[in-house]
């Protein structure tokens, strides 16, 4: 397809580095690790590919226009971190959003200045820190605008994890909202 840049293996972007495109579509089928920049003027930046996954702490610097995600898996940060979407985000259909949270306040975040319209999968990765209740919360997604939620919340928390602990996604004021409820614990590494 003229115009347009087909990304089917993995695209790794390191600190400090940028990608630019003016491409009409950049689609993601395959793996973009963004832990630097990527520009582009306006258009679309896709991942249509149920095998397609977006991952790292960098940024999308869209002028104006939209990352679009119709399948796969979302996954800001590295062990912690943040994507910045400069533009709006749109996502609809199978889609899995991982993010990690711990005892400790420390999460993956997205940002996006403009929209954001959420649907799919939130999976929870659990990790190590003290948990008590009403301290713990986690601010996974804040927006310009925020439309639509999560249709799954998955997290699993360690057995050795005493009573019935619970995590809820609430939607306040444009973010995504993760609270705890439960006794206080610290989970085993």
């Amino acid at each position: 397809d003229a115009g347009r840049f087909f990304n089917t293996g993995t695209i790794e972007n390191n600190m400090g580095a940028e990608i630019r495109t003016s491409n009409d579509r950049l689609l993601n089928q395959g793996i973009l690790n963004n832990n630097g920049l990527v520009t582009r003027n306006g258009g679309i930046l896709r991942q249509d590919n149920p095998n397609g996954v977006l991952s790292g702490s960098g940024s999308f610097d869209l002028n104006g226009g939209t990352l679009e995600v119709t399948r796969g898996v979302v996954a800001p940060g590295n062990s912690f971190g943040t994507f910045t979407i400069t533009g709006d985000y749109s996502v609809s259909g199978p889609v899995t959003h991982v993010i990690e949270i711990d005892g400790n306040g420390n999460n993956d975040q997205i940002i996006v200045t403009g929209s954001a319209s959420i649907n799919g999968d939130l999976e929870l990765l659990i990790g190590a820190g003290e948990y008590s209740e009403p301290d713990d919360d986690w601010t996974i997604l804040t927006a310009g605008t925020l439309s639509g939620t999560f249709n799954n919340l998955i997290y699993t928390f360690p057995p050795s994890v005493p009573g019935s602990p619970t995590l809820t996604d609430t939607y306040p004021s444009n973010t995504v909202l993760i609270t705890y409820t439960g006794p206080t614990f610290l989970p085993v590494e």
